[in-house]
């Protein structure tokens, strides 16, 4: 799975639901490549950095589970 197609889906799903995006794309900019991806929800709604875990793809998405709230986001296969 590519970060940016991660960030660009997460970061979508975001705004899907009237989130503003800014400060989690800021902290995401500030990450490096082998850190994991950080939950969207957890750090815009609580504040926590919590991590993003792959899960088995599932017919036709990646679906990634946040290690905290436990939030499934179901990003499509390209």
């Amino acid at each position: 799975m590519e970060n940016a197609d991660l960030f660009n889906f997460l970061k979508g799903e975001l705004e899907n639901k009237g989130i503003d995006s800014s400060s989690y794309e800021e902290y995401w900019e500030s990450l490096t490549k082998h850190e994991r991806s950080p939950c969207p929800l957890c750090f815009t709604q609580k504040g926590v950095k919590s991590s993003l875990m792959p899960l088995p793809e599932k017919g036709g998405f990646e679906p990634v589970k946040c290690e905290v709230c436990k939030e499934i986001f179901y990003k499509p296969i390209p």
